[in-house]
């Protein structure tokens, strides 16, 4: 049985993160100005491709997952704001996690994702990720979504919280190859992998 005086000794466990971010990459908070910033940049991209059948549809979309990630209790969002050749149609958000009493976090996380959950041990702590694949945004035919989830446990035995850090790469059938599917994914691992308590 643990005293209170070793309890007093156990170092508080973090509250903050940190994940560090490519060029041309941004941190925003998920309010209003964000979801603004995100739709406009789609607009004048799409507008300046010659391509507004596209525009609508990923503005549509952008839209309803804005809804979506409010609705979860977003602490941050991560996206591209610099204009490059290829638009990049990815946002990151950060989730506080809670585990649904009575569970062990690696039960929780199981029975609720979307897919397989891989866990690796970290020198940091351990991982949890997973994939899941929409056919259909929204009802939107033709419009698709890949998500990719990460959550890192806070620090301790037996973590009761943790951080969902999040990806979502929305695309139209005919705009993104599976190579470039491929190559985001890549990204999104390699920026989720910078993440850090603090």
């Amino acid at each position: 049985m643990t005293s209170l005086a070793d309890e007093l000794r156990q170092p508080a466990p973090p509250s903050s993160f940190r994940v560090l971010l490519p060029p041309g990459w941004t941190q925003h908070q998920p309010n209003e100005s964000g979801r603004k910033q995100l739709t406009d940049s789609i607009r004048s991209r799409f507008k300046q491709a010659g391509r507004p059948d596209v525009e609508v549809k990923l503005t549509f979309m952008v839209n309803r997952q804005w809804t979506a990630m409010t609705r979860m209790g977003a602490v941050a969002l991560y996206m591209p704001t610099e204009d490059t050749e290829v638009p990049v149609p990815m946002t990151i958000i950060a989730v506080p996690y809670t585990v649904t009493a009575g569970k062990t976090i690696d039960a929780d996380i199981r029975s609720r994702a979307g897919g397989p959950v891989e866990a690796t041990d970290l020198p940091f702590g351990r991982v949890y990720r997973w994939v899941e694949t929409q056919a259909s945004v929204n009802g939107e035919q033709g419009a698709y979504a890949r998500s990719i989830s990460y959550l890192y446990p806070v620090p301790g035995k037996q973590p009761t919280r943790g951080m969902l850090i999040a990806t979502s790469i929305l695309h139209l059938d005919s705009e993104v190859t599976e190579q470039m599917l491929e190559n985001l994914t890549v990204l999104s691992d390699s920026i989720a992998e910078t993440f850090r308590w603090k």
